[in-house]
């Protein structure tokens, strides 16, 4: 018997969703309902493209690198006045972007940020496949 480790996949996004160990064998016997892809991936990088997928019962196809975004802000400092505004541009339809904690709904490609509160602010845009973004501006 051969030890392995196998990589559990999401069959509709391709999203490594956790690991199993254990002997070759066994593993696919028990596990015919999921699918499994060989190897130690990294999940945060790496996905399965769904047509890559070919089952025989465990996917012997390769991961591919998640895409980097291609967004862009114009301006990593804004003035905490309220009407100086951030822009970033080139962001995948729709999306997530959490600012300071909370979700916004992103559904055309851009987003522009303003605000009266000085300091440090965490905008991270999420969609998948792509690999999350984060763009920090400093308000003053």
């Amino acid at each position: 018997m051969t030890t392995a480790r196998l990589a559990k996949v999401d069959r509709a996004t391709g999203q490594i969703v956790g690991y199993i160990s254990g002997e070759s064998a066994d593993l696919a016997r028990d596990n015919v309902q999921e699918l499994l892809l060989l190897g130690d991936w990294d999940r945060l990088k790496h996905y399965l493209p769904p047509e890559a997928a070919i089952e025989i019962p465990v996917c012997i196809a390769t991961p591919v690198l998640r895409p980097a975004m291609e967004a862009v802000a114009d301006k990593a400092q804004i003035t905490a006045d309220g009407a100086d505004t951030v822009t970033i541009t080139g962001l995948p339809v729709p999306c997530v972007a959490t600012i300071d904690g909370t979700d916004y709904s992103v559904d055309d490609g851009s987003l522009t940020f303003a605000t009266t509160e000085p300091g440090l602010h965490e905008i991270t845009i999420v969609a998948w496949p792509y690999l999350d973004g984060v763009f920090a501006i400093r308000a003053v």
